[in-house]
């Protein structure tokens, strides 16, 4: 369902929830105590799919749409990184480019859309990440 050229995936690493890393911290999934626990990357590919910035999902894209930039959502807040749209547009450049498609150059600001996604995705990061 993409109509655009996908940047190849630069990391490897896979974020999962485990109470084994504390009550609500994100951990990953590499270490030895890390059983996978759905909840983040629920919340994040919900809140992906009812932004649908692409316009895809009433389209008929499958419900993992979104699921290479919900990765990169996942990593950055395991890292505790901000979600700002500065960030959201940043992570969207680099997978589908500006608005004309061109993958060179900087992100363009962030979009209206790309804001309220930030704010819903900084609220999650709030909610699956406290400090041990």
């Amino acid at each position: 369902m993409r109509h655009s050229s996908r940047a190849p995936r630069t990391d490897a690493s896979v974020i999962a929830w485990s109470h084994d890393c504390g009550s609500s911290r994100l951990c990953h999934s590499g270490s030895p105590n890390a059983p996978e626990h759905p909840a983040p990357k629920t919340a994040l590919t919900g809140h992906l799919n009812a932004h649908d910035l692409l316009g895809v999902m009433d389209l008929g894209a499958p419900e993992t749409e979104y699921d290479a930039e919900m990765e990169d959502f996942a990593r950055l807040i395991a890292e505790r990184e901000t979600i700002t749209p500065d960030v959201v547009a940043t992570v969207w450049h680099r997978w589908f480019g500006n608005s004309a498609g061109e993958a060179a150059g900087e992100p363009e600001p962030p979009t209206p859309a790309m804001e309220a996604l930030a704010a819903d995705f900084q609220a999650v990061a709030e909610h699956f990440t406290q400090t041990a």
